[in-house]
């Protein structure tokens, strides 16, 4: 098991969570994961960053994966810190997983 993988499962959040988290390739993620590819340290930084949210801020780390989800740029969502939240009206529009992640995680609360 690599670093990136290890750091991930920690995390303890769904594989299809993390492509979204990272605004990035799908594939690309996945072989860092699976070692196919070492994690350049961007990549490192940005999911102990986002464990460290996760950890310390599970709203936050919410409203940056829904954020990520809808790929709202920031000059939208930076002025208006509730703006993450309007996910409750368009549920159609979040994909599967990070619906399921956030009724599991933000609804509760």
């Amino acid at each position: 098991m690599n670093d990136f993988e290890k750091i991930f499962n920690e995390m303890g959040i769904d594989r299809a969570l993390l492509p979204i988290l990272f605004r990035s390739n799908r594939s690309t993620v996945h072989k860092y994961l699976s070692g196919e590819s070492l994690a350049p340290a961007s990549a490192m930084s940005l999911i102990l960053l986002l464990q460290l949210l996760q950890k310390r801020s599970p709203e936050l780390f919410a409203e940056w994966l829904t954020l990520s989800d809808f790929t709202i740029p920031p000059e939208i969502y930076l002025n208006q810190p509730d703006y993450w939240k309007g996910w409750k009206f368009t549920e159609h529009k979040v994909n599967k997983a990070v619906l399921q992640y956030l009724k599991d995680n933000v609804e509760k609360k």
